[in-house]
């Protein structure tokens, strides 16, 4: 039997509001999911300027709640202790925990909310932040914008039923959308295209001369950058140092090399950028986790 949608309206009522909340069959069916049994929605929605919004669960409730303000104001008090929450900041109330929250009444907040349950290996995803309000940059940027979209996607999707598919497309955006907020910072993170450019052209070097050392200094000078400017922007694209990422590329070449080739270590050695062979093993080891020659064993045949 197909579960009929539930619509979840508030009593007061919101123009403009729009909520689903999935029915007890539907979550138990998630809660037994290979894939999301681990991390699932129950409820989720979005409340425009929502006058007179008041909450209390004394007992808290089964799931944690996000609740994300696009704008005006609210109060939020959990376990005890009682916060503020303005326009582009965003709590998270653990599961169990003692809470109200309400609009403020001169400027009542618009908000998107979800409720989620997260379990086992996937429940840790918001430790270290439950309870704290999180500051975002602002709504209105493109990545802002990109985040609203989603929430407004799994809303829309919801409401047209609980289909397998549907649940499955759902819950494939579920950990997306929380990453927005959890790693807020690599989310908003946009770089610039002439940025993104020079790096792209410091990868593009490094291919073309993985057979040679190179070293910071003469890749900002084959980019016309100063060598600190280069290593901070580098570092915030890929992560990477820019000698750690040639080394992991050299290492790779290496890694070909050994699989589809007859060639010696000490070989595959030189032509990477190393004419000592143990210290290009040493390298190796370090990235792969074993010695060329293991690797060759294990991969060449």
């Amino acid at each position: 039997m197909m579960d009929y949608l539930m619509i979840f309206t508030k009593q007061e009522g919101f123009a403009g509001q729009s909520s689903v909340t999935l029915p007890q069959r539907t979550r138990r069916q998630l809660r037994g999911h290979p894939l999301f049994s681990g991390l699932y929605l129950t409820d989720i929605g979005y409340y425009p300027h929502a006058s007179f919004h008041y909450r209390e669960r004394k007992n808290g409730a089964d799931e944690h709640i996000l609740i994300y303000v696009i704008s005006g104001a609210g109060v939020v008090c959990i376990g005890g202790d009682e916060v503020s929450l303005q326009a582009d900041q965003f709590v998270v109330i653990p599961s169990g925990m003692s809470h109200w929250y309400r609009a403020d009444e001169e400027s009542p907040w618009s908000i998107y909310w979800l409720h989620f349950v997260g379990k086992g290996d996937k429940g840790w995803i918001f430790n270290h932040m439950h309870s704290q309000v999180i500051d975002l940059p602002p709504s209105s940027t493109p990545k802002g914008e990109a985040r609203l979209r989603l929430f407004d996607e799994m809303i829309q999707t919801l409401s047209m039923g609980f289909s397998e598919d549907t649940l499955a497309y759902v819950h494939l955006c579920l950990p997306r959308l929380l990453a927005t907020f959890r790693y807020y910072e690599q989310f908003h993170r946009i770089i610039n295209p002439q940025e993104g450019d020079l790096i792209q052209r410091a990868i593009n070097h490094m291919r073309q001369h993985l057979d040679r050392p190179l070293t910071l200094e003469d890749l900002a000078v084959e980019l016309d950058i100063s060598t600190s400017h280069f290593a901070r922007l580098f570092k915030d694209r890929t992560r990477h140092s820019p000698i750690e990422y040639f080394i992991h590329q050299k290492i790779q070449y290496a890694c070909q090399l050994l699989n589809g080739s007859s060639m010696r270590v000490h070989e595959v050695g030189r032509a990477v950028g190393y004419e000592d062979a143990y210290y290009f093993s040493r390298i190796f080891k370090k990235v792969m986790g074993v010695s060329p020659m293991q690797y060759k064993r294990q991969h060449h045949g």
